[in-house]
């Protein structure tokens, strides 16, 4: 679907609530997928949100942080119309988990959830003029996240993080070219944003025999310890994804990979593809 298809799903969905007596307060598009790092039309989903009033939340979990990014920062510029977006750096800014954030364009919106006015925190109250954390969220007291965030940033500073992202991006691109070159794969979701699925499919098999192959052959490379190259599912059938989100990775161990798997599979071909998915 096209980003003015999308725009008047969304419109068309929003009149029919409204005439069946609901109102839509907010809608949440997606700055890259898990599965695939597609990329929602943030700007026209926001033109209609804003026009209806609605809520507009962008999930950037994974894609905001290619925002740091030296070649690819301006794919993130959309999110500048979003009312809030979530992002988690423990996805690809090479932190430990629970690292995640809420950003939002106004902070009196987190104010008017979560600030409150009990009398036993009346004597803690900070100076006005500076933030109380409990205020901008449902936790009163919390472990200092930030500081592993805030560490990393100091310590590499944004031209090394940006040169750590593009670095990923390259190398989802490498695989792409990669197997584009080899007889019998098909990349099924081009590189987008350091994620790329594709699959093994040779002609004349069936699609369910491919599925079983193309399982036997991500777990036996996942076994091996060499890489992790998991399945995921994509128009109903079975896909391998790689996610070149790990910085220490290389372009020699990106195509070390692909021939692997590409090896693994023809060897399920010769033995007939006795193998349970």
């Amino acid at each position: 679907m096209t980003p003015a298809g999308i725009a008047r799903a969304l419109e068309t969905a929003i009149e029919q609530d409204l005439r069946e007596g609901r109102h839509p307060f907010a809608v949440t598009a997606t700055f890259g997928t898990t599965n695939t790092g597609a990329i929602d039309p943030i700007a026209e989903v926001a033109e209609v949100a804003s026009r209806y009033g609605v809520w507009l939340h962008v999930d950037g979990a994974y894609g905001a942080t290619i925002a740091f990014s030296g070649g690819h920062r301006d794919e993130a510029s959309d999110l500048e119309f979003a009312d809030s977006f979530s992002w988690d750096p423990h996805k690809w800014l090479f932190q430990t988990y629970v690292s995640s954030c809420l950003l939002v364009r106004d902070r009196r919106s987190l104010l008017d959830c979560f600030r409150t006015q009990a009398d036993y925190l009346r004597d803690a109250e900070a100076d006005p003029r500076k933030p109380n954390y409990w205020d901008y969220g449902p936790e009163m007291t919390r472990p200092a996240r930030a500081v592993r965030l805030w560490a990393t940033l100091q310590v590499l500073g944004r031209r090394e993080l940006a040169a750590a992202i593009d670095h990923c991006v390259a190398l989802a691109e490498v695989a792409a070219d990669r197997l584009g070159a080899l007889p019998d794969w098909r990349v099924v979701s081009p590189p987008q944003i350091g994620i790329l699925t594709f699959r093994y499919a040779p002609e004349g098999y069936p699609a369910e025999e491919l599925d079983a192959v193309n399982a036997a052959v991500s777990r036996t490379v996942f076994e091996s310890g060499f890489a992790a190259v998991l399945t995921t599912r994509f128009d109903g059938r079975t896909v391998l994804r790689l996610c070149t989100s790990n910085p220490n990775t290389t372009r020699e161990h990106v195509l070390e990979t692909i021939e692997r798997l590409d090896a693994e599979a023809r060897e399920a071909v010769s033995r007939g593809w006795e193998l349970a998915p």
